[in-house]
């Protein structure tokens, strides 16, 4: 496993998995973290959604073919989830996550093909997305 700066990544390209785990609004832990509702700006979620948006592209050219990139928020906000799958790039696929959850788990698919899990007594919510390349770039 290799942490580094989503922005700057210091390495190249040919990893089968890249995992990023986004900074986003958390409205997903709302249930535990009441304050995020004071604390939320009706304009942090563009100024996320450009920042998530930059991560995705800098993570899109570490994927090796068919290698697998997965992206993951605490919020349940579309526009920092769905909103930046609705148009794949060409050479990637929509991978169906759903069928890796196990039964009993509350989770609704995204309209981009990504899954959601609401806040619950079980646990916060939390969007997830993955996509495969498939074609050599």
């Amino acid at each position: 496993m290799v942490a580094a700066d989503a922005l700057q990544p210091p390495f190249s390209d040919g990893w089968n998995l890249v995992v990023i785990d986004a900074p986003c609004s958390g409205t997903g832990t709302l249930r535990r973290h009441p304050e995020i509702k004071w604390r939320l700006r009706r304009e942090a979620l563009p100024e996320l959604a450009a920042k998530q948006r930059a991560m995705l592209v800098a993570g899109l050219k570490l994927v090796a073919p068919g290698g697998v990139l997965l992206y993951s928020t605490c919020s349940v906000e579309p526009e920092e989830n769905e909103d930046l799958f609705s148009h794949l790039p060409a050479g990637f696929e929509r991978e169906d996550l759903g069928p890796t959850f196990p039964d009993g788990v509350p989770w609704i698919p995204t309209s981009a093909g990504g899954v959601r899990i609401l806040p619950n007594l079980l646990g916060d919510g939390f969007t997830m997305h993955a996509i495969r390349k498939t074609l050599e770039r």
